[in-house]
Order: structure tokens, then sequence, then C-alpha cells
């Protein structure tokens, strides 16, 4: 009876060791299926499907350079931005145009920012010019740094007048 329940055992470790190695590679099947979409956002990030047909270049920019030398104008505050020749049919054909008020809204509050930066960056370079000469005793470059009102300062409170 003993050489009858040991010769079942050697068939059933093959067997057992097959769907073994099935369930893993089953395993490894479901993981992969799990990664999918970091490997489709990696995909489409890398390669950009979908965006700039530049690749890496951006859709605007705030000052103009060589591949954004069209000058826009935002409708909601007026904001100068930049954008590459044919933009518009390219945005229509992409995107459509209700895309054109997001990109504006974005352009706005990125000139927003900017703004904002050199404003701060600006007042603190005026305080620390009056503090200096408060200490030197100087009333002449005293007056000058709490007089000066930056031009950054002044854009920020013009485009945005409820900062102000």
């Amino acid at each position: 009876q003993q050489q009858q329940q040991q010769q079942p055992q050697p068939q059933q470790q093959p067997q057992q060791q097959q769907q073994q190695q099935q369930h893993q590679q089953e395993g490894g099947f479901g993981q992969l299926l799990q990664l999918m979409p970091l490997l489709l956002l990696f995909l489409f990030t890398f390669f950009n499907f979908g965006g700039d047909s530049g690749g890496s270049t951006a859709i605007y920019t705030l000052k103009r350079d060589a591949t954004h030398p069209v000058r826009r104008t935002t409708d909601g505050r007026g904001v100068t931005y930049f954008v590459k020749g044919g933009f518009e049919r390219e945005i229509q054909m992409r995107y459509g145009s209700a895309w054109l008020g997001e990109l504006e809204g974005k352009v706005e509050n990125d000139k927003l920012t900017t703004l904002r930066n050199l404003c701060d960056t600006d007042t603190k370079d005026r305080s620390k010019k009056a503090k200096n000469a408060q200490r030197e005793g100087d009333a002449q470059s005293l007056k000058k740094a709490l007089v000066n009102d930056s031009e950054s300062c002044a854009e920020l409170y013009k485009t945005f007048p409820e900062l102000h």
C-alpha cells in the first residue's frame, strides 16, 4: 500500500509545479495589467502625445522669443502673451474654441504669479535700501527708496486692481 501511495506523489509533483508556474505567469500578467496605466502615462508624457507638436515647446510665453513671435492679448485683463505662427488654426483643430478661454485664464494666472514675485522682490529691495539709508542718516536716499514704486508693482496693480 505504501508503494501505491508513493506512486501518485511523483505524478502530483509535476502537476503542482505546472500549476504554480501557471499561477506565477498569470500573476506576472496581472501585475503588468496593474502597471499599465502608469506605463501609458509615462509614454504619453515622454512622447507628448496630444500635446504641442513641437515636443517640449510651450504653447505660449509671456515674453516674445524666436519660437513664439506672434503677439496676442487676453480678452479678460488684456495680458500680452506670445504664441507660434498658426496658433489659432492648431488650437481650433486640436481643442476647439472653448479651450482658448481656459488658456487665456492660465496666461493671466501666470502673469499674476510673475508680477507678484517681481513686486515682492522689488519691495524687499526698497525696504532694504530704506533701512540702509535710515541707518546712515541719508534723507535723500530714504525718500527715494520710499517714494519710488517699482514698474512690476505698478503693472501688477494696473492689471489686477483688486489687489491694491
